[in-house]
């Protein structure tokens, strides 16, 4: 191919752990010429030798993929129609690590790179979920079908309206690997294997949760996290969590590292953007509390009912002449974080007081006492993240 091509896959799989007992149940890649404009698909739904895992999810059971073909069966084809092209995918980090597990139990290992349109529409502004971004620009599912296809088609259509973000950084063309096919089958799309498959239309817990502002942490685990809070805002979407979920979830965890202080951080971010969320008309509704109560309780974070209160924090330009309290087990030693400051002309503190002028916490909302002082002192409250940044600058 003289110009660039692309495509845009997406998988519908058993579960998150791509490198364990979990598998691809549908593959779908939506083609895109050099501009952008549909080409093209592929699709197939795939037998995962396996318990099907969250049906309510992607909508497929035993009796849709009993005579699929197995991943090995169509490989050959799908690398075929992905070699030459710029790939990319709604969550890369989930779709590639599964795409790489599937190719290597046919022996060579791959790590294709690829662009996120999940990133993608975070850094332009939009919901980060695929349903959520695709309905600012317009666009929303035919029907209540969730299909691997239609998602690749979804996500290509965020590609293509904000390309030119991503135009100076574009991964090159993949070469596909060659593998060692012992037997090969006609690809299965969907509407062949499961006509009429249907997912029930969800009810996420709480209405635009997709909204809710990531926590920002430390570049070390900013990936990670990214990864984990897109997993866990699909599970939370549907309004329902089930007990397989949740297993997968600390399963997944366990996998990114994502414990302790970090794992605090992530869960108390999103339960304190729910809440916001449910307190945006000045008014929680019953249907709201209830909803929050459950959230907490999956988060496993402390209920808390009352109308947020925090002031919206204006990042200072440098922290000199501040007087600084650190509350909180972060990433970052303690003596580290207050040599910094101490270098950046702060004086550090350690409790909070009227002379303090502002709270750096492992958890901005913290309920440690001095997190509650410096809110009854009206003293901003921000990240550790947010204070490593300002000192970077």
């Amino acid at each position: 191919m003289n110009q660039r091509s692309y495509a845009v896959l997406d998988f519908e799989t058993t579960g998150f752990n791509a490198r364990g007992h979990d598998r691809v149940v549908e593959v779908g890649v939506a083609l895109l010429r050099h501009d952008l404009t549909v080409e093209g698909t592929w699709s197939s739904v795939i037998n995962p030798e396996r318990d099907l895992g969250p049906v309510h999810v992607h909508g497929l059971t035993g009796a849709a993929c009993l005579h699929a073909p197995i991943f090995s069966q169509i490989a050959e084809q799908l690398l075929a129609v992905l070699d030459g092209r710029i790939l990319a995918s709604h969550n890369w980090s989930f779709d590639s690590r599964f795409l790489s597990a599937e190719v290597a139990r046919m022996g060579p290992e791959w790590l294709p790179e690829g662009i996120c349109t999940m990133k993608l529409a975070g850094r332009v502004g939009l919901p980060r979920s695929l349903d959520g971004a695709t309905s600012e620009l317009g666009l929303s599912r035919q029907n209540d079908v969730h299909g691997a296809l239609e998602d690749a088609l979804l996500a290509a259509a965020i590609l293509r309206e904000y390309h030119d973000e991503v135009a100076d950084e574009l991964p090159l063309p993949i070469q596909s690997p060659r593998l060692q096919v012992v037997s090969s089958r006609t690809p299965v799309p969907r509407e062949i294997a499961a006509p009429g498959a249907k997912r029930r239309v969800p009810r996420s817990l709480i209405p635009g949760l997709d909204e809710i502002p990531w926590p920002r942490l430390d570049p070390q685990h900013e990936d990670s996290v990214e990864e984990y809070c897109a997993l866990l805002l699909d599970v939370l979407g549907d309004g329902e969590v089930t007990p397989t979920e949740v297993e997968m979830l600390k399963e997944r965890r366990r996998e990114l590292e994502i414990h302790g202080p970090i794992a605090d951080q992530v869960h108390n971010a999103i339960f304190d953007g729910a809440r916001r969320l449910a307190w945006a008309d000045d008014k929680l509704l019953q249907w709201e509390r209830e909803s929050l109560a459950v959230l907490a309780a999956h988060l496993g974070v402390q209920y808390v009912e009352g109308k947020p209160n925090d002031k919206i924090v204006a990042m200072p330009a440098s922290f000199s002449g501040q007087t600084i309290v650190f509350t909180g087990d972060s990433t970052e030693p303690r003596a580290d974080l207050e040599a910094i400051a101490y270098a950046a002309g702060a004086t550090v503190k350690g409790s909070v007081s009227k002379s303090t002028t502002l709270v750096v916490a492992a958890d901005p909302t913290t309920l440690s006492g001095k997190g509650r002082r410096a809110r009854e002192l009206g003293i901003a409250i921000i990240s550790v993240a947010d204070f490593l940044a300002v000192t970077r600058q």
